[in-house]
């Protein structure tokens, strides 16, 4: 059976994720097997 790929990740460019890694992230994907990943960064465009 196959995984489903990852729909909400983020990376170290979210606020909320300051210790996310897109290269590590993709590297366990690939690892464990995931067929996607998708990165949904949070930015906050307030001044």
């Amino acid at each position: 059976m196959a995984l489903p790929a990852g729909g909400h990740v983020h990376s170290e460019w979210s606020w909320d994720a300051p210790d996310g890694a897109m290269e590590r992230t993709c590297a366990r994907a690939v690892e464990i097997g995931l067929p996607a990943v998708a990165f949904t960064e949070h930015v906050d465009f307030t001044a």
